[in-house]
């Protein structure tokens, strides 16, 4: 059994990622789709790694072109676009090369700003999610185990974290840069989404002395 990757991701396919970007109810039905895939032989294990620059799947299996033709069409059912539009910007990689590029993404490497700080808790949850969905239960487990401690490593041991940037914040800091040289300046700001990323860019907003207003849609 190998690793094998099928990623899709901002820096090959540019403005049009948002067309292989999945929503949660669509990344839970790619999980259950794996698991069929799982159940009937197919692959052994499988991992979805979804973030705002990146569509990886990761799975384990014995055989290489079924294998990625096979996964290649439960992601563009997924998607729901035809595997014809998938597959020409799917990069594949396998064995070391899959496992390399892993440590480059939870070392920071192949984040848009170098060293960003929340790659690290995306691929966390994509553990659990994999695992809470019973698709991730021997060595495609360990091997995130493994790459969770190299990119803490990476970051207590080298100055590749400096300053804690995510692209959330650098965002943030952008925005109040453009005005932040005027005379008594005091901006209020609108930050719409009280998730994660619309709470990092409040908090960022906040320690710069903005006067922020969050909008949520929940009731």
């Amino acid at each position: 059994m190998s690793v094998i990757l099928l990623s899709v991701n901002e820096a090959d396919v540019g403005v049009e990622f948002d067309r292989f970007a999945l929503t949660r109810p669509d990344e839970e039905g790619l999980r259950s789709a794996l698991r069929g895939l799982i159940e009937d032989g197919s692959i052994e294990e499988a991992l979805l790694l979804c973030t705002c620059a990146r569509t990886e799947l990761y799975v384990m299996a014995g055989q290489f072109h079924s294998t990625v033709d096979e996964v290649a069409s439960v992601l563009a059912r997924a998607l729901q676009l035809p595997v014809t539009e998938v597959q020409p910007v799917t990069r594949v990689l396998y064995g070391r090369a899959a496992v390399r590029h892993l440590l480059r993404v939870t070392g920071g490497l192949e984040s848009t700003i170098v060293g960003e700080s929340e790659i690290l808790s995306q691929v966390k949850q994509a553990l659990m999610a994999a695992r809470d969905s019973k698709i991730v239960s021997g060595s495609l487990g360990r091997y995130f185990e493994r790459a969770l401690e190299v990119g803490k490593r990476i970051r207590n041991e080298t100055l590749i974290g400096s300053g804690n940037v995510s692209v959330t914040s650098a965002a943030a800091l952008l925005a109040m840069s453009l005005e932040s040289d005027l005379p008594g300046f005091s901006p209020r700001v609108g930050v719409v989404g009280s998730g994660a990323i619309g709470s990092e860019v409040a908090r960022v907003l906040v320690d710069r002395g903005a006067t922020v207003t969050v909008m949520s849609s929940s009731p």
